[in-house]
């Protein structure tokens, strides 16, 4: 009785979205990176139009004029900013949250939160940023540090130093640069030595 021989062919294996030589950031990264964007832009919109009354109620407490920051300064300031939080999410999402400045940014933002609230106890009144700090900014800072963890690569606390560090840094980097791009109006002292307008609450 003759046998009818097999064909054998061979299997092709299906190709995997894994099989692209070009790696993909996994969607959680980048919308949290996306999200703490979003939250730093609204809460440094806040503090963008609040922060010269401020300066200028810390000015008065201090007796320190030099404190006091224009509108024109303030937005610039908060624009320099921008590029330093906005280099940083993009960082977050090329190397899959892996960035040192993107987990320092992610850290320094989130403990940045506890300088706004502790400001205002401190004056015992409103200070710019305030309102957006605990109700937006912190809970976009919560949500990358979650998709961190979720990644297997969780915040330390030399993320935090860093972060810390990084945040003051850029701050006073910012406004250094602000005040010598936009020059704000000279002030005069009056017979005691003092600036008048550095006393307006």
């Amino acid at each position: 009785m003759a046998r009818t021989a097999r064909i054998v062919r061979p299997r092709v294996a299906p190709v995997a979205q894994y099989d692209s030589p070009v790696k993909r950031t996994p969607v959680d990264i980048r919308t949290s990176a996306g999200s703490l964007f979003i939250a730093w832009l609204i809460h440094d919109t806040e503090e963008a139009f609040t922060f010269p009354a401020t300066s200028r109620i810390i000015a008065a407490r201090l007796g320190f004029s030099p404190i006091l920051v224009t509108p024109a300064q303030s937005v610039t300031a908060i624009a320099l900013m921008g590029l330093l939080v906005g280099g940083a999410c993009v960082r977050g999402i090329q190397t899959n949250g892996k960035s040192r400045l993107y987990r320092a940014a992610t850290a320094g933002l989130e403990a940045h939160v506890a300088t706004h609230v502790l400001a205002s106890v401190v004056l015992k009144r409103y200070t710019a940023g305030l309102v957006t700090a605990p109700f937006v900014m912190l809970p976009g800072a919560r949500i990358s540090r979650a998709a961190l963890r979720r990644s297997g690569t969780p915040l330390t606390a030399r993320d935090t130093a860093r972060g810390a560090a990084l945040m003051l840094s850029a701050a006073l980097a910012s406004h250094f640069v602000a005040r010598l791009a936009r020059p704000g109006p000279k002030l005069h002292r009056d017979c005691h030595g003092h600036h008048p307008t550095a006393f307006v609450s």
